[in-house]
């Protein structure tokens, strides 16, 4: 048997800075998700509103419709 540890040869890990242009990518990656996240969360909470008030509105329009 060898006394020798494999282990001992795996090098280390080293935590290198991110280069300038990769922060950048992200930073404007994560400014359109959250835009885009915006966008939806204010149009998405009112569409159950807006589909009741389109249905609301065929429902009148074929009752005057029907009463001729």
């Amino acid at each position: 048997m060898s006394d020798k540890n494999p282990f001992l040869k795996i090098p280390e890990d080293r935590e290198e800075p991110a280069p300038g242009s990769v922060k950048e990518g992200v930073k404007s990656d994560m400014e359109f998700i959250r835009f885009t996240m915006s966008i939806v969360d204010l149009y998405l909470g009112k569409l159950p509103s807006v589909i009741t008030g389109f249905m609301a509105s065929f429902d009148a329009t074929e009752d005057e419709n029907t009463q001729d």
